[in-house]
């Protein structure tokens, strides 16, 4: 699982492996935000399609957490864009602890 990271460490500096490692860290927790909404969601919705609900109703019931899922991406998002490293020290501490 750690192969990019040894072959990084082969052709550059531990550096480079570090920020790396930092910056793949911060893709897996800004990829698992994502699917924390998507598994909330996930009962109710396999729910539905086995009780036959019609396809507008199923349509209606993703359609739902996926703007809760952009709304709270999108709110991560330009927080670093705003904010930049104040905003990467405080979410990385909040998630550490």
């Amino acid at each position: 699982s750690n192969i990019d990271n040894i072959v990084l460490g082969a052709y550059s500096t531990t550096v480079f492996v570090g920020l790396y490692s930092c910056m793949t860290q911060l893709y897996t927790m800004y990829s698992t935000l994502s699917t924390a909404v998507q598994d909330v969601y996930l009962p109710s919705i396999v729910r539905a399609v086995f009780e036959k609900k019609s396809d507008d109703d199923v349509t209606r019931m993703l359609i739902e957490p996926s703007r809760l899922q952009l709304m709270i991406l999108m709110l991560a998002f330009t927080g670093f864009i705003f904010f930049g490293r104040d905003f990467l020290s405080t979410w990385l501490r909040e998630v550490s602890s």
